[in-house]
């Protein structure tokens, strides 16, 4: 009591009550949960040795549905009663003075102090007195001490009891697990499939092929179950089974292309339904076929097509197949040539891929696998049934493949002309710019020509080097008579896959280390990429040395020269005929009957000398080989027409006639004088190019020899060998008015003479020793020579203002454009008639489809039947032959041919198979009008592509015309390219005729070869303006020739000349395909745009 007087204090009071009520609420849960868990222990012992029992029962009686729900029921009101009694209803009454009692009843030294504590704790009339709070303090002290304990609830007598209860159900759960989900959710059984195993399931039946339906009990046999079957649109239709023992039941079931579903019933309980698809036979919906040549070659792949019947590989390339089947098979093979078999992989979307590196030629065959049924389809799962093959079924053959070895690079000197003759397999060369030289290809029958005294020099070798892949490398060897085998080797073409599949060059050679005169082969040799392949060497060449006329350009000369004379002698005979074609006011015949026979044989050989002229290959000689034309046109034209005039005393005919040709010959010779002008001027630039590089290299000898160097008189007298023979041939030129054109009024003075003074004075002093008077000369010598050479470039300049290939080049590259624009208006009608033929040709196949199904059903329903009646079966193999391949009326024609036979026959009982042949052709008299089908967008669309395509004529006509007018103007440009477009215009012409006649196949014919032909006329022209604006530029026919010979220009960038062979042209709808495929290449930022538009250009 003292304890008490002395504390009481509201701190202490406040920490005494929190105790008390903690302690309370710690005893309450501790209550409810030693309680509970007794409670569920007594629930759950007799609830687990119930459902242990029951799932006996069932494993021995199958216990019915209500028998399991009325014990499940039993069971769980049985244990909700229970819980109440023993647990919920203690629980809800549980009050204060309940805990209370109870705790005390666990303590006794709390039984005189918890209860009060309790309520006191539990009041709210404020705070305790004195007494109270000391009596809260001592409950407090005594619960801190003792702990709120309260008595057993009884679960420690029970633990062996549950346990073993566990373990009946826990075994139960381990070896009846089926019947205790049955006991234990009664209602919700779930699927028949839980007791019972259903084959195959869900599946896809082959065509023709049967199915077994089997039902199997998991856990013994429980009876026989009930079978329902259903078809497509029918209704369930329960079937017995074929046999039923040991716990299973089997039956044999044929599918129909409708499918059939079929369910299983027992005892109230019911599968769901199970579905067999109808599977046709094994085949292809989509099969393409992507090409790949071998690594090496660097070629890329086809575009993804159709895979063709037969097709040729290069051997080490491979083949990409991408194929949709026409149902989901288990796998795809590909069997080829000696048994080896490769397979598919299956991609997304049922697309099947196989990458195939085929060894050998042959035909390749395509199989399908199939997989057997697994046990129970709960899953949903799919399998294909096996055939009786054992699950291989043969599609067919895909493709013939030939393997083809890649052929070795072939390697040619083709045989070379000049000045009309041919050679004779040796060449000579001569000394040229810079000291190397250029070929002259003379004709040098006999023994070699010699050399000229000149040592050194270069041969211009021409060759071309073809491969069936690509070119990799190209070299060409030298031999020399008393050296080692293989004196040298230049290489003179390399690249990197897929490289040229053809060269056609010029390649210059250096001979400055042979002495004069000396004999020296050449053979030129290639290989390609393939690792296997070595080189190919082609027949070896003898080059000698030697020196050709200036230029090589005489004929050039000699055709501008024919050209000139008939003019003059058209203008002689149209001075003297102008005074005596009227006489006294009378038409009277010609005073000179004798100069039309001489014109005539003159105009007659023009063409012949003016396509001689093109032999040394040069633009100029090109401008005047394309007058051949032009002058035959009027050769066989006008000149004929005027002599019969002439004969027939029509004088103003004559006269008309005459004038025509006059002008003619006026453009004719505008254009020659241009050409020759040019050609004279650049090939004085170059030898006074040579002759100024010769005598650079003379005065830095000098020099050298001064400087206290050796003199090397040899090489010093061969440079001014050099540079007077330059010197004197360009002197002789200018002596020859055909080779020098005048100025028209203007001088211009080349100091030839001073300059070859200088030259012989070097040589007296190089006698004389005298070195300082040779350099001095030398020097006034290159003075000399650049004053030449820059009058020879005024002189070319001039030319090149005044002649009339620019205006030629204008008008040709116009007329360029324009054919182009109208090709690309073609091509385009042409694309649109052509994708609306596809989708044409599309739907009628589609519409034609099902007829010719039936048709070839019946066809096979007749062959399979026809024992009586062979005379027939001919007709009808084929007519299904026919329909197979899309043919109709060629099939109706063999029934029509069959149905008379069987008219005739004699058999017994061919009455069937007559009315089976009058069904088979009235399918396909169906099939063949829906082949002939045409709607009225289609008729729509030939309408106006016929409108489209009428109007293009008009514009082609207007270009022809055009044409021709440009080839009056320009007689190099000659009539070809007119006729050209006027070809293009009657096809064009002969396409709209078709599409009003609804003809698809010969408008897609008229119009590729329209397009054929205005992309040839634009070539024509394209060309034809590039060789004229060579022409027209300054130093464009010395640049032109000299690029020719492979010999870089005044002002070109050094290399060598590449002529590209035929195999190297790319037609326009690959260029087109190429561009197309490169705008998806990325570009920089800064660039795009350039880019994209000038590449969108390129392929209209």
């Amino acid at each position: 009591m003292s304890t008490l007087g002395k504390t009481g204090t509201p701190a202490d009071i406040g920490a005494g009550t929190r105790a008390v009520r903690s302690a309370l609420l710690r005893a309450r849960l501790l209550w409810a949960a030693s309680r509970g868990a007794a409670a569920l222990a007594r629930v759950f012992i007799p609830a687990a040795f119930y459902f242990s029992a029951a799932a006996l029962a069932d494993r021995l009686f199958f216990l019915d549905e209500r028998f399991r729900l009325t014990g499940l029921a039993a069971c769980l009101g049985w244990a909700l009663w229970r819980s109440y009694t023993w647990f919920l209803r203690p629980l809800a009454g549980l009050s204060r003075a309940r805990l209370a009692a109870e705790i005390a009843a666990a303590a006794p030294a709390l039984r005189l102090h918890i209860g009060p504590a309790a309520d006191l704790v539990a009041g709210g009339e404020g705070e305790p007195d004195a007494f109270g709070a000391a009596h809260i303090r001592q409950t407090a002290e005594l619960l801190s001490s003792n702990g709120p304990a309260l008595p057993p609830a009884g679960l420690r007598e029970r633990l062996p009891a549950a346990a073993l209860a566990a373990a009946a159900l826990l075994l139960s759960a381990a070896f009846n697990s089926a019947s205790l989900a049955r006991v234990s959710m009664p209602a919700s059984a779930g699927p028949l499939e839980n007791s019972l195993r259903v084959s195959p399931g869900d599946a896809q039946v082959r065509e023709g092929e049967p199915v077994v339906l089997e039902a199997a009990w998991l856990n013994g046999s429980a009876g026989r179950p009930s079978l329902s079957l259903r078809e497509r649109g029918g209704g369930w239709q329960r079937r017995d089974w074929s046999e039923c023992s040991g716990g299973s039941c089997r039956r044999m079931a044929e599918v129909r292309p409708g499918g059939l579903d079929y369910r299983l019933e027992f005892r109230g309980r019911r599968t769901r339904a199970y579905r067999l698809d109808f599977l046709p036979r094994p085949g292809f919906t989509a099969l393409s076929c992507e090409f790949f040549p071998p690594t090496y070659s660097g070629l890329p792949s086809s575009s993804p097509g159709y895979c063709p019947a037969s097709a040729e590989l290069i051997r080490g390339g491979w083949i990409r197949l991408e194929a949709v089947p026409s149902y989901a098979p288990a796998g795809i093979a590909l069997s080829g040539p000696g048994g080896g078999r490769s397979f598919f992989s299956a991609l997304a979307g049922g697309k099947w891929e196989l990458v195939l590196r085929p060894s050998a030629s042959g035909a390749y065959d395509a199989e399908f696998s199939e997989q057997r049924a697994s046990g129970s389809s709960g899953a949903g799962r799919y399998a294909v049934l096996p055939d009786a093959g054992g699950g291989r079924l043969r599609v067919g053959e895909i493709m013939n493949l030939e393997l083809r070895e890649d052929a070795p690079p072939s390697v040619n000197l083709p045989e070379q002309r000049a000045s009309g003759s041919s050679s004779a397999g040796r060449y000579v060369a001569r000394p040229g710019a810079a000291g190397t030289g250029r070929l002259s290809p003379q004709s040098v029958p006999g023994a070699l020509r010699p050399a000229g005294g000149y040592e050194g020099g270069s041969v211009a070798l021409l060759y071309e080097a073809a491969d069936d892949i690509g070119l990799a490398e190209i070299a060409v060897e030298r031999r020399v008579p008393g050296r080692p085998a293989l004196d040298r080797t230049y290489t003179v073409y390399s690249s990197t896959p897929p490289g040229a599949r053809s060269v056609f060059a010029e390649e210059l050679f250096s001979l400055h280390d042979l002495p004069t005169g000396a004999e020296v082969s050449f053979a030129v040799k290639a290989r390609d990429f393939n690792p296997a392949s070595g080189w190919s060497v082609s027949r070896a060449l003898q080059v000698k040395a030697g020196a050709p006329p200036l230029a090589g350009g005489e004929n050039v000369y000699l055709a501008r020269a024919a050209l000139e004379s008939l003019k003059r002698g058209e203008e002689s005979f149209a001075a003297a005929s102008a005074g005596d074609t009227i006489r006294h006011g009378v038409p009277v015949p010609y005073a000179v009957p004798l100069a039309l026979p001489e014109l005539g044989r003159s105009w007659r050989g023009l063409p012949g000398v003016l396509r001689s002229a093109s032999a040394p290959g040069t633009f100029a000689g090109e401008v005047l080989a394309g007058l051949a034309g032009a002058a035959r046109a009027e050769a066989e034209g006008r000149v004929p027409e005027r002599e019969r005039a002439s004969a027939d005393g029509d004088g103003a005919r004559v006269g008309a006639l005459s004038a025509e040709l006059r002008s003619f010959l006026d453009k004719a010779s505008a254009e020659a004088d241009a050409a020759a002008g040019a050609l004279f001027t650049a090939s004085a630039a170059e030898a006074l190019d040579s002759a100024e590089a010769a005598a650079l290299e003379m005065e830095r000898d000098l020099r050298a020899a001064k400087e206290g160097g050796s003199l090397k008189r040899d090489k010093l007298e061969n440079l001014l060998g050099r540079i007077r023979a330059e010197l004197s041939a360009l002197m002789a030129a200018l002596g020859d008015p055909a080779a020098a054109p005048p100025a028209e009024g203007k001088v211009y003075r080349l100091p030839l003479g001073s300059a070859m003074d200088l030259a012989d004075g070097i040589a007296g002093d190089l006698a004389a020793g005298d070195l300082d008077s040779a350099i001095e000369k030398a020097g006034r010598l290159l003075e000399r020579l650049a004053q030449a050479r820059r009058v020879a470039a005024e002189r070319r300049e001039d030319l090149a203002a005044s002649s009339p290939q620019a205006r030629a080049s204008a008008e040709a590259e116009a007329l360029s454009a324009a054919v182009r624009e109208l090709a690309s208006a073609q091509a385009a009608l042409l694309e649109d008639t052509r994708s609306r033929h596809d989708s044409l040709l599309a739907r009628r196949a589609a519409a034609a489809a099902r007829p010719l199904a039936r048709a070839s059903s019946l066809s096979a329903a007749w062959l399979s039947a026809s024992g009586g009646v062979e005379a027939a079966s001919t007709s009808v193999r084929e007519a299904a032959a026919l329909s197979a391949a899309g043919l109709p009326a060629g099939a109706l024609l063999k029934i029509r041919a069959a149905e008379r036979l069987l008219d005739i026959s004699t058999a017994a009982g061919s009455g069937p198979f007559l009315e089976n042949l009058k069904a088979q052709a009235s399918a396909l008299e169906e099939a063949a009008a829906a082949m002939a089908l045409l709607e009225t967008d289609d008729i729509a669309f030939l309408d106006t592509a016929a409108g489209r395509q009428e109007s293009l004529v008009q514009r082609a006509a207007a270009l022809a015309e055009r044409a021709a007018a440009a080839g009056g103007e320009y007689p190099s440009l000659g009539g070809g390219p007119a006729e050209t477009i006027r070809a293009a215009a009657g096809h064009m012409s002969a396409a709209a005729v078709a599409l009003k006649g609804r003809d698809f196949d010969a408008a897609l014919a008229a119009q590729d070869a329209a397009l054929k032909e205005l992309e040839k006329g634009a070539k024509d022209f394209m060309d034809y303006s590039a060789a004229m604006s060579a022409l027209s530029r300054p130093g464009g026919a010395s640049a032109g020739d000299a690029m020719r010979q492979g010999v870089p220009g005044p002002g070109v960038p050094g290399g060598r000349a590449r002529v590209p062979g035929g195999d190297s042209y790319v037609p326009p709808e690959e260029l087109r395909r190429r561009v197309l495929e490169s705008l998806r290449e990325p570009y920089p930022e800064e660039k795009k745009k350039a880019v994209e538009d000038y590449l969108r250009g390129v392929g209209r």
